[in-house]
Protein backbone atom coordinates (compact mmCIF):
# COMPACT_ATOMS: atom_id res chain seq x y z
CA UNK A 1 0.00 0.00 0.00
CA UNK A 2 1.34 3.11 -0.80
CA UNK A 3 0.23 5.76 1.41
CA UNK A 4 1.59 8.63 -0.44
CA UNK A 5 -0.22 7.88 -3.66
CA UNK A 6 -3.21 7.97 -1.61
CA UNK A 7 -2.96 10.74 -0.04
CA UNK A 8 -1.96 12.49 -3.43
CA UNK A 9 -5.27 10.58 -5.28
CA UNK A 10 -7.42 12.91 -1.45
CA UNK A 11 -5.57 15.93 -2.36
CA UNK A 12 -6.53 15.74 -6.02
CA UNK A 13 -9.88 14.97 -5.12
CA UNK A 14 -10.18 18.11 -2.61
CA UNK A 15 -9.27 20.53 -5.20
CA UNK A 16 -12.17 22.50 -6.54
CA UNK A 17 -12.91 21.23 -9.63
CA UNK A 18 -12.25 24.62 -11.79
CA UNK A 19 -8.68 24.16 -10.46
CA UNK A 20 -7.73 20.37 -11.02
CA UNK A 21 -5.31 19.39 -13.18
CA UNK A 22 -6.70 17.01 -15.50
CA UNK A 23 -3.56 15.27 -16.61
CA UNK A 24 -1.96 15.17 -12.95
CA UNK A 25 -4.63 13.05 -11.75
CA UNK A 26 -4.94 11.18 -15.10
CA UNK A 27 -1.24 9.89 -14.24
CA UNK A 28 -2.41 9.27 -10.33
CA UNK A 29 -4.86 6.81 -12.07
CA UNK A 30 -2.19 5.53 -14.31
CA UNK A 31 -0.38 4.69 -11.17
CA UNK A 32 -3.38 2.46 -9.90
CA UNK A 33 -5.10 0.98 -12.87
CA UNK A 34 -2.07 1.24 -15.59
CA UNK A 35 -4.68 1.89 -18.12
CA UNK A 36 -2.84 3.40 -20.62
CA UNK A 37 -5.44 4.49 -23.50
CA UNK A 38 -7.53 6.34 -20.42
CA UNK A 39 -4.38 7.79 -19.56
CA UNK A 40 -3.41 8.90 -23.15
CA UNK A 41 -7.41 10.05 -23.52
CA UNK A 42 -7.23 11.95 -20.67
CA UNK A 43 -3.92 13.84 -21.72
CA UNK A 44 -5.17 14.53 -25.44
CA UNK A 45 -8.82 15.86 -24.15
CA UNK A 46 -8.55 16.57 -20.46
CA UNK A 47 -11.92 18.87 -20.19
CA UNK A 48 -13.46 15.89 -21.69
CA UNK A 49 -12.45 13.03 -19.08
CA UNK A 50 -12.24 15.27 -16.11
CA UNK A 51 -15.45 13.49 -14.60
CA UNK A 52 -14.51 9.96 -15.78
CA UNK A 53 -11.34 10.34 -14.11
CA UNK A 54 -12.93 11.94 -11.20
CA UNK A 55 -15.13 9.11 -11.02
CA UNK A 56 -12.26 6.64 -11.55
CA UNK A 57 -10.36 8.19 -8.79
CA UNK A 58 -13.33 8.23 -6.05
CA UNK A 59 -13.75 4.56 -6.46
CA UNK A 60 -10.57 3.73 -6.38
CA UNK A 61 -10.36 5.70 -3.13
CA UNK A 62 -12.62 3.61 -1.36
CA UNK A 63 -11.00 0.85 -0.75
CA UNK A 64 -7.70 2.47 -0.37
CA UNK A 65 -8.76 4.53 2.70
CA UNK A 66 -9.37 1.16 3.93
CA UNK A 67 -6.19 0.48 3.69
CA UNK A 68 -6.73 -2.80 0.89
CA UNK A 69 -4.59 -2.98 -2.46
CA UNK A 70 -7.22 -4.08 -5.54
CA UNK A 71 -5.94 -7.26 -4.95
CA UNK A 72 -7.28 -7.81 -1.75
CA UNK A 73 -10.62 -6.32 -3.28
CA UNK A 74 -10.21 -8.96 -6.37
CA UNK A 75 -9.45 -12.09 -3.14
CA UNK A 76 -12.61 -10.14 -1.30
CA UNK A 77 -14.69 -10.49 -4.10
CA UNK A 78 -13.48 -14.70 -4.83
CA UNK A 79 -14.60 -14.93 -1.25
CA UNK A 80 -17.65 -12.87 0.52
CA UNK A 81 -20.10 -13.63 -2.41
CA UNK A 82 -19.78 -17.46 -2.02
CA UNK A 83 -19.67 -17.11 1.56
CA UNK A 84 -23.00 -15.09 1.43
CA UNK A 85 -24.64 -17.19 -0.72
CA UNK A 86 -24.13 -20.95 1.20
CA UNK A 87 -25.23 -18.55 4.45
CA UNK A 88 -28.34 -17.74 2.70
CA UNK A 89 -28.96 -21.57 1.32
CA UNK A 90 -28.15 -22.94 4.73
CA UNK A 91 -29.27 -21.00 7.41
CA UNK A 92 -32.86 -20.96 9.02
CA UNK A 93 -35.00 -18.45 7.28
CA UNK A 94 -35.34 -14.94 9.78
CA UNK A 95 -38.74 -13.66 9.57
CA UNK A 96 -39.82 -10.91 11.83
CA UNK A 97 -43.03 -11.37 13.45
CA UNK A 98 -44.81 -9.30 11.24
CA UNK A 99 -44.25 -11.54 8.44
CA UNK A 100 -45.21 -14.95 10.09
CA UNK A 101 -49.03 -15.80 10.85
CA UNK A 102 -50.28 -14.98 14.45
CA UNK A 103 -49.07 -18.45 16.29
CA UNK A 104 -46.35 -19.57 13.95
CA UNK A 105 -42.75 -19.35 15.16
CA UNK A 106 -40.81 -17.97 12.91
CA UNK A 107 -38.04 -20.58 11.43
CA UNK A 108 -34.92 -19.69 13.68
CA UNK A 109 -36.63 -18.50 16.33
CA UNK A 110 -36.22 -20.05 19.60
CA UNK A 111 -39.01 -21.53 21.28
CA UNK A 112 -38.70 -19.67 24.43
CA UNK A 113 -37.85 -16.36 23.05
CA UNK A 114 -40.76 -14.59 25.23
CA UNK A 115 -39.15 -15.23 27.97
CA UNK A 116 -35.32 -14.31 27.10
CA UNK A 117 -33.77 -11.09 28.36
CA UNK A 118 -34.53 -7.91 26.09
CA UNK A 119 -30.83 -7.94 25.55
CA UNK A 120 -30.90 -11.88 23.85
CA UNK A 121 -34.83 -10.97 22.13
CA UNK A 122 -33.02 -7.93 20.69
CA UNK A 123 -29.90 -9.96 18.97
CA UNK A 124 -33.12 -11.86 16.91
CA UNK A 125 -34.46 -8.22 15.83
CA UNK A 126 -30.79 -7.38 14.62
CA UNK A 127 -29.67 -10.75 13.13
CA UNK A 128 -33.32 -10.46 11.01
CA UNK A 129 -32.56 -7.28 10.29
CA UNK A 130 -28.88 -8.07 9.13
CA UNK A 131 -30.32 -11.33 7.18
CA UNK A 132 -32.71 -9.46 4.92
CA UNK A 133 -29.82 -6.72 4.56
CA UNK A 134 -27.12 -9.56 3.35
CA UNK A 135 -30.28 -10.49 0.30
CA UNK A 136 -30.73 -7.66 -0.99
CA UNK A 137 -26.79 -7.10 -1.31
CA UNK A 138 -26.67 -10.42 -2.19
CA UNK A 139 -29.06 -9.41 -4.83
CA UNK A 140 -27.67 -6.07 -6.01
CA UNK A 141 -24.12 -8.01 -6.35
CA UNK A 142 -25.28 -10.47 -8.55
CA UNK A 143 -26.95 -7.72 -10.76
CA UNK A 144 -23.22 -6.65 -10.84
CA UNK A 145 -22.03 -9.63 -11.53
CA UNK A 146 -19.87 -8.23 -15.03
CA UNK A 147 -18.75 -5.21 -13.18
CA UNK A 148 -15.05 -4.89 -12.23
CA UNK A 149 -14.80 -5.88 -8.34
CA UNK A 150 -13.08 -1.81 -7.72
CA UNK A 151 -16.85 -1.14 -9.09
CA UNK A 152 -17.91 -3.65 -6.65
CA UNK A 153 -16.09 -2.82 -3.88
CA UNK A 154 -18.31 -0.63 -1.06
CA UNK A 155 -21.27 -4.16 -1.81
CA UNK A 156 -18.68 -6.28 -0.54
CA UNK A 157 -17.75 -4.43 2.02
CA UNK A 158 -21.33 -4.27 3.21
CA UNK A 159 -22.22 -7.43 2.47
CA UNK A 160 -19.06 -8.85 4.62
CA UNK A 161 -19.63 -6.37 7.63
CA UNK A 162 -23.22 -7.83 7.80
CA UNK A 163 -22.46 -11.22 7.29
CA UNK A 164 -19.84 -11.41 9.93
CA UNK A 165 -22.82 -9.20 12.70
CA UNK A 166 -25.21 -11.45 11.70
CA UNK A 167 -23.49 -14.91 12.58
CA UNK A 168 -22.38 -13.00 15.57
CA UNK A 169 -25.82 -12.18 16.76
CA UNK A 170 -27.50 -15.38 15.96
CA UNK A 171 -24.25 -17.60 17.65
CA UNK A 172 -24.97 -15.19 21.03
CA UNK A 173 -28.66 -15.45 20.64
CA UNK A 174 -28.66 -19.62 20.08
CA UNK A 175 -26.08 -19.87 22.80
CA UNK A 176 -28.08 -18.10 25.00
CA UNK A 177 -28.70 -20.76 28.35
CA UNK A 178 -27.02 -23.18 26.50
CA UNK A 179 -23.17 -22.30 27.18
CA UNK A 180 -22.62 -25.69 28.76
CA UNK A 181 -23.95 -27.30 25.09
CA UNK A 182 -21.44 -25.40 22.93
CA UNK A 183 -18.40 -25.43 24.84
CA UNK A 184 -15.99 -24.20 22.21
CA UNK A 185 -17.49 -20.32 21.45
CA UNK A 186 -15.19 -19.50 18.52
CA UNK A 187 -17.42 -22.36 16.61
CA UNK A 188 -19.11 -20.15 14.48
CA UNK A 189 -15.85 -18.40 13.24
CA UNK A 190 -13.93 -21.63 12.46
CA UNK A 191 -16.87 -22.85 10.27
CA UNK A 192 -16.34 -19.24 8.45
CA UNK A 193 -12.75 -20.07 8.40
CA UNK A 194 -13.14 -23.23 7.08
CA UNK A 195 -15.54 -21.70 4.60
CA UNK A 196 -13.23 -19.12 3.41
CA UNK A 197 -10.24 -21.39 3.22
CA UNK A 198 -12.28 -23.82 0.59
CA UNK A 199 -13.39 -20.86 -1.54
CA UNK A 200 -9.57 -19.23 -1.60
CA UNK A 201 -7.74 -22.24 -2.21
CA UNK A 202 -9.73 -24.34 -4.53
CA UNK A 203 -8.16 -22.49 -7.60
CA UNK A 204 -4.90 -22.69 -6.38
CA UNK A 205 -5.37 -26.22 -5.94
CA UNK A 206 -6.56 -26.42 -9.89
CA UNK A 207 -3.56 -24.42 -11.05
CA UNK A 208 -1.20 -26.97 -8.70
CA UNK A 209 -2.55 -30.03 -9.95
CA UNK A 210 -0.75 -30.41 -12.96
CA UNK A 211 2.37 -27.94 -12.41
CA UNK A 212 3.74 -28.90 -8.85
CA UNK A 213 2.77 -32.52 -7.55
CA UNK A 214 3.85 -31.72 -4.33
CA UNK A 215 2.84 -28.49 -3.59
CA UNK A 216 -0.51 -29.68 -4.91
CA UNK A 217 -0.53 -32.84 -2.36
CA UNK A 218 0.31 -30.65 0.82
CA UNK A 219 -2.56 -28.08 -0.08
CA UNK A 220 -5.03 -30.75 -0.79
CA UNK A 221 -4.38 -32.15 2.63
CA UNK A 222 -5.13 -28.92 3.99
CA UNK A 223 -8.51 -28.39 2.06
CA UNK A 224 -9.48 -32.00 2.79
CA UNK A 225 -8.70 -31.25 6.50
CA UNK A 226 -11.18 -27.80 6.12
CA UNK A 227 -13.64 -29.84 4.02
CA UNK A 228 -14.15 -33.01 6.57
CA UNK A 229 -14.35 -30.00 9.66
CA UNK A 230 -17.57 -28.90 8.08
CA UNK A 231 -18.74 -31.99 7.34
CA UNK A 232 -18.12 -33.41 11.18
CA UNK A 233 -19.39 -30.40 12.87
CA UNK A 234 -22.98 -30.45 11.00
CA UNK A 235 -22.23 -28.32 8.04
CA UNK A 236 -23.54 -28.30 4.78
CA UNK A 237 -21.37 -27.12 1.56
CA UNK A 238 -22.53 -25.89 -1.79
CA UNK A 239 -23.81 -29.06 -3.80
CA UNK A 240 -21.08 -27.34 -6.82
CA UNK A 241 -18.66 -26.90 -4.49
CA UNK A 242 -18.40 -30.37 -3.72
CA UNK A 243 -18.54 -31.20 -7.43
CA UNK A 244 -15.65 -29.24 -7.88
CA UNK A 245 -13.72 -30.54 -4.76
CA UNK A 246 -14.13 -33.75 -5.94
CA UNK A 247 -12.55 -33.34 -9.12
CA UNK A 248 -9.80 -32.15 -7.83
CA UNK A 249 -9.06 -34.90 -5.47
CA UNK A 250 -10.83 -33.83 -2.05
CA UNK A 251 -12.50 -37.26 -0.77
CA UNK A 252 -15.93 -36.20 -0.26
Amino acid sequence: MDDKLTQAVQAWLDTPAAERDVPAGALLLFKINRNRVLYANALARPAKLHDKIVYELKKHLAYRVDRKTLDDVVRMNRTVVPEAKELLREQPVIDSDQDVPEGVIAKGRRSDHDQLPDEIRQLWDQASNLYHKIKELFETLKSMEKAEPCDRYEYLKQLDEADKKYRACLQQYDAYGHEEVNPDADLVKKVSAARKYLSENRQKLADLKDVDPEKYQALLAKVQQRYDFLIQSGNKVDPDQVTALAELGIIV
